[in-house]
């Protein structure tokens, strides 16, 4: 008889559990991604490494404020929720979370959007490069992003030294005006193959501290910057820039927004169509 009732009570257990239906479990997987984002908010480690075991291995990541879903979908015994989250500038973001069940429960196995490295500048470069593709999970990312960062970090300092030494400067139609102030026009040629966008540099005007001796002194030019195309000459046109009793006066031209460079390298890659095969020889494109 204890034998019958077991059997009855797993059969009945087991008809039950089967008859979930789809419905059923999207619910349950959408519950246990809104309990995560909620231990991520509270920093609850050990509920997050339960829910999601592989979690500790994409490194840094993304609180998910504002976090809603806006689907979720079964393939298999796959789930796949789709939600959203603003992030800094309030920009709605997207993200992912695939889940499959374990036990009673539901785990995640991936997601996309939850490392601090989606949709950064590195991730960008090896999306064009091909070392990662839209279909790479936050593990994939990691890994790659963390691993290729300083190459990248490096093309772009390269990059920027590179056109940095191709601006020449013409300092001769500059006057000092007894050291009290300098006006006049700084000539800059830019002889290098890449357009130099305005928001990209800034200009300076450097002299030696007659009073301090202390070295170069500098004091920028204010205005707006333009654009200066590969090969061109532009004036910029000097009104006041005070310089407090200095002599020696010259243009100092410098990158100040590595942003653009980005762009420019991003160019570079697909013109030439460069895959990820060819990323060690990237910092020789300038």
């Amino acid at each position: 008889m204890p034998t019958l009732r077991l059997f009855t009570f797993v059969l009945v257990f087991f008809i039950f559990y089967s008859c979930k239906t789809d419905a059923d479990r999207i619910e349950t997987a959408k519950k246990t991604v809104e309990i995560f984002v909620k231990d991520l908010d509270l920093k609850n480690q050990k509920s997050i490494d339960k829910t999601y075991p592989k979690f500790n291995k994409i490194g840094k990541y993304w609180i998910l404020s504002n976090f809603k879903i806006n689907d979720a979908k079964i393939d298999g015994s796959e789930i796949t929720v789709y939600g959203t989250y603003k992030k800094g500038n309030q920009i709605e973001k997207p993200i992912m979370f695939v889940l499959v069940e374990s036990g009673s429960n539901y785990v995640i196995i991936k997601s996309k959007g939850l490392t601090a490295y989606y949709e950064s500048e590195v991730y960008d470069f090896l999306i064009n490069l091909g070392c990662i593709t839209d279909e790479s999970d936050d593990l994939m990312i990691h890994e790659e992003c963390s691993k290729r960062e300083y190459t990248y970090e490096s093309t772009i300092e390269a990059l920027k030294s590179g056109i940095e030494s191709k601006v020449s400067i013409d300092n001769s139609n500059l006057s000092s005006n007894s050291g009290y102030y300098v006006s006049g026009n700084l000539l800059l040629t830019n002889n290098s193959d890449f357009e130099i966008p305005s928001s990209c540099y800034s200009i300076d005007i450097g002299f030696i501290n007659s009073r301090t001796q202390t070295g170069v002194d500098k004091q920028p030019v204010q205005g707006i910057n333009p654009t200066i195309q590969p090969h061109q000459t532009i004036s910029i046109p000097i009104t006041y820039v005070p310089i407090n009793g200095g002599n020696k006066c010259g243009g100092i031209f410098a990158i100040t927004n590595t942003i653009p460079l980005k762009r420019i390298l991003n160019n570079m890659i697909l013109n030439l169509n460069w895959d990820c095969s060819k990323i060690d020889n990237v910092s020789e494109l300038n």
